[in-house]
């Protein structure tokens, strides 16, 4: 099994980290940018990580990938430019969707110890989470495996209900 992550380790998700870091302090940026972005070092991180150990038979598990995308992004740009811009990405065997109310989400950022990261409001968060909904239902109307699990219990109980949603991927 592989764990990735999106921003991924190349060096455009590094710059995306940075910028994540920067705080969510009033955007600054274009966000058409930042999604180009993030869509670049999605296909960066494909060609370069996920495919070559999809191809040789290695499960492959991504902290975020393209619904993530979808529902950060569409808090400030329209859904439809989005779902075009990561329409070549293919879709996961597997989408599992934790789910937390914006307010222990932010007790989680506290407690890590660093300083919040660009999307990591109060405001933003809900509307994320909002959108999470919508778009896991439109990704199950797609045909698409999508699992919504309780994020507010411990990290075990959590851990276990992911396992128990992945494990019939995992077998050969």
């Amino acid at each position: 099994m592989h764990l990735t992550r999106e921003p991924s380790r190349g060096w455009i998700g590094r710059m995306l980290r940075r910028l994540l870091r920067a705080g969510p302090r009033p955007l600054e940026r274009d966000e058409r940018l930042v999604a180009l972005l993030f869509a670049a070092d999605r296909a960066d991180h494909l060609q370069r990580e996920i495919m070559p150990h999809l191809a040789a038979g290695t499960h492959v598990v991504c902290d975020r990938y393209r619904l993530s995308s979808l529902c950060y992004q569409s808090v400030t740009l329209a859904p439809a430019w989005l779902e075009a811009l990561n329409s070549p990405f293919p879709a996961p065997d597997l989408t599992v969707l934790i789910r937390v109310p914006s307010e222990v989400a932010l007790d989680r950022v506290a407690t890590r110890g660093q300083p919040r990261e660009r999307y990591e409001t109060a405001a933003v968060l809900a509307q994320v989470s909002a959108r999470y909904g919508d778009l896991a239902m439109e990704a199950r109307g797609r045909g698409e495996d999508v699992v919504l699990i309780d994020g507010c219990g411990s990290k075990l109980q959590v851990g276990r209900s992911v396992l128990a949603a992945a494990t019939p991927y995992l077998r050969p």
